[in-house]
């Protein structure tokens, strides 16, 4: 999964990835992720909406409380190509 990389949407992470991958880069509620491990989760996110027939350019809605795991949802739908809608009744 490492080697995966749909499209150019997530430059700040790719930037990330390349000069600092296991430096803190995402901080959510006190919950800390390096760019690896955001990365990580995004692609394995991005992979399994992929294998159950998720299109690039196809909406993903995604009802989370504010919380590390709303953070990761929208970036594997970044890595995946699709769009992110994030629905929060907060």
């Amino acid at each position: 999964m490492d080697q995966w990389r749909p499209g150019h949407h997530s430059g700040p992470l790719e930037a990330r990835l390349e000069s600092d991958p296991d430096g803190e880069y995402l901080d959510v509620c006190g919950s800390k992720f390096s760019a690896a491990a955001v990365n990580d989760r995004a692609c394995r996110l991005a992979c399994g909406l992929l294998e159950l027939g998720v299109q690039p350019g196809d909406r993903v809605a995604t009802l989370l409380e504010n919380s590390p795991e709303a953070m990761l949802a929208w970036w594997g739908a970044v890595r995946g190509g699709f769009v992110s809608v994030p629905v929060n009744t907060a």
